[in-house]
């Protein structure tokens, strides 16, 4: 919470309305069982905006493969595969 009061705003992802939930600016619930259809939304996201660091991704195996996954489909479909 102290990145919130630098102006960052807080999302929580989570398929219950928590404390925290209610706490954060925005709240995502994706139906369960669909954390990995919002991980590779949000990969994809950051592979599209320049948001990945290139040169901390050096160190990671595969990251290609992990990006073309994350391509596999659109934001829109990983948004209704999650009901979001």
């Amino acid at each position: 919470m102290r990145g919130a009061a630098r102006g960052a705003r807080l999302l929580a992802i989570d398929p219950v309305r928590t404390r925290t939930a209610a706490m954060c600016d925005a709240h995502l619930a994706p139906r369960p069982g669909t954390d990995g259809a919002v991980a590779l939304a949000m990969a994809r996201w950051a592979f599209e905006h320049g948001a990945v660091d290139t040169g901390l991704a050096g160190y990671a195996e595969n990251v290609e493969a992990f990006r073309a996954l994350a391509f596999e489909k659109t934001l829109a479909e990983r948004a209704r595969e999650a009901d979001v």
